[in-house]
């Protein structure tokens, strides 16, 4: 069995770019990612990270806690069962999260979401063919794609320290996402995140 709890927790931009934001340091990890290149959520990009998000005052940070009861992480006993189930609970988790920051973003006009990880709307990206984006409308990018130490940021913001355990199924896994805004809306935006996940299905 597995359950998710949310954290939100509102810090300024200016502040998470001086303690967390270190470009061409996390390109390079970037550079790594068969992702890279081939998504439109992915770098390289055709504008500057930086200016976009200093348009924004504050970053909402959103942390959502995927837990594993015991029963559950004793049942994965192969790493093949924890890679498919790892997939599976996170997509489970990830599908209804975009609609949810879409929903913030338009309670909150002028604010932008940031999602967990890379941009899935499509299973194939067009940027794989050299097409444009199919749905600028939905696609969104990670905090880690536009140079943030997602790692260190969620240890500070939100008290969470991302784990890894390779080969087993670890007592919970952390997706961040965000939202920026001109004003801090850590309630609201934890309520319309926990809305949208309150129909998540065990897989």
């Amino acid at each position: 069995m597995m359950t998710t709890t949310i954290t939100v927790r509102a810090a300024g931009m200016a502040d998470l770019m001086a303690r967390y934001y270190d470009r061409p340091k996390f390109l390079e990890y970037c550079k790594e990612c068969p992702n890279y290149g081939n998504r439109w959520s992915c770098p390289p990009y055709d504008f500057e990270p930086e200016s976009l998000l200093r348009k924004y005052g504050v970053v909402n940070v959103i942390g959502v806690q995927v837990l594993y009861d015991e029963a559950t992480r004793a049942a994965m006993d192969t790493k093949e069962k924890v890679d498919a189930y790892t997939l599976a609970s996170l997509d489970a988790v990830k599908q209804p999260m975009l609609p949810a920051l879409l929903t913030a973003e338009h309670t909150f006009p002028g604010s932008m979401a940031f999602i967990s990880g890379n941009c899935k709307v499509c299973a194939v990206c067009a940027r794989e063919t050299g097409g444009p984006c199919l749905h600028p409308d939905q696609m969104r990018y990670s905090l880690e794609s536009l140079g943030f130490d997602v790692g260190a940021l969620t240890q500070d913001v939100l008290g969470i320290t991302i784990v890894w355990t390779p080969g087993q199924l670890p007592a919970y896994y952390t997706l961040v996402a965000g939202l920026a805004a001109d004003t801090a809306a850590e309630d609201q935006v934890r309520d319309i995140i926990e809305q949208g996940l309150s129909g998540v299905r065990q897989p």
